[in-house]
C-alpha cells in the first residue's frame, strides 16, 4: 500500500511536470494537488515521504489540498466538488467513491487514481488506454474470486456454504461480490447471505451468524485509506 502511495504520487507529478517544465504555466505559479480519500483521516506518510524525495514540499514549492470523508460516502460528492471550486491542477482520488465523484464533478482536471478494479466498474475505457482524463493505480480484485473461492475448498474440502460481506456503498463491491457469489455456485457451493459488513451486523452478530450457520465467510475490503 505505501508503494502505491508513493507511485501514485509520482503519476500525479508527472501529470504537472510536463506543462510545467514547457512553460505553459507562469513560472511563479505554485502546483496546487487536490487530495481526496474516503476513508483516511490524516496525511499518509508515504505519500508526504515521496513528496520530498521527488523535490516538493507542502506550501513551499507545491499546494496539496487535502479532503477526508472520513468514511461517509455521502460526503465525497461536496469534498470533490471543493477541491473542482479550488481550481486544483489534478486530483489524487483514493477509494471507488472518491474516483466516482471525482469524475462526476470534472471531465477536464486530470485524475490520478487509487482504485479496486477500475475497469470493471468503468472507470476507463482500458488498461493500456484509460481515456478521459482518469489514469493511475489499480488492482483488478474481480479476478481473484475464482482464486479466493477455489482456495477455500483446497483449505476446506467439506465446505458446502458460504456468506459474503461487502459494503454495498463502496462502488465496485456489489460487482466484486456478484461475481464471488457467481464463481461459489459454480462449484456446487450455496452462497448463505449478503450482508453488510460491521455496520449492520456488528462483531458479535457476526460471530453467532457464522456459528449457527456453519457457512465459511469472504469479507471484500472497502477503501484502502
Amino acid at each position: 500500500m505505501l508503494r502505491r502511495a508513493g507511485l501514485t504520487a509520482a503519476l500525479a507529478f508527472g501529470l504537472l511536470a510536463a506543462p510545467l517544465a514547457a512553460g505553459a504555466q507562469p513560472a511563479q505559479k505554485i502546483p496546487r494537488i487536490g487530495f481526496l480519500s474516503v476513508g483516511a483521516t490524516a496525511r499518509p506518510e508515504a505519500f508526504v515521504q515521496r513528496l520530498r524525495e521527488l523535490g516538493y514540499t507542502d506550501r513551499q514549492n507545491v499546494v496539496i489540498e487535502y479532503r477526508f470523508g472520513e468514511g461517509k460516502h455521502d460526503r465525497m460528492n461536496a469534498l470533490a466538488r471543493e477541491l473542482v471550486d479550488l481550481n486544483v491542477d489534478v486530483i489524487m482520488a483514493f477509494g471507488d467513491e472518491a474516483i466516482s465523484s471525482a469524475k462526476k464533478t470534472t471531465a477536464t482536471i486530470p485524475i490520478v487514481m487509487f482504485a479496486c478494479d477500475a475497469l470493471a466498474v468503468g472507470f476507463v475505457a482500458s488498461l493500456a488506454r484509460p481515456g478521459g482524463n482518469v489514469t493511475g493505480v489499480t488492482c483488478v480484485t474481480t479476478e481473484l474470486s475464482p482464486k479466493r473461492v477455489a482456495l477455500l475448498r483446497e483449505a476446506v474440502p467439506k465446505v458446502s456454504r458460504i456468506g459474503i460481506l461487502f459494503n454495498p456503498a463502496n462502488v465496485s463491491k456489489p460487482f466484486e461480490a456478484d461475481q464471488t457469489r457467481a464463481v461459489a455456485q459454480g462449484m456446487g457451493l450455496k452462497v448463505h447471505t449478503h450482508v453488510e459488513w460491521r455496520k449492520v451486523l456488528g462483531e458479535s452478530a457476526l460471530q453467532k451468524l457464522m456459528w449457527e450457520n456453519a457457512a465459511r465467510f469472504f469479507r471484500l475490503s472497502s477503501t484502502p485509506w
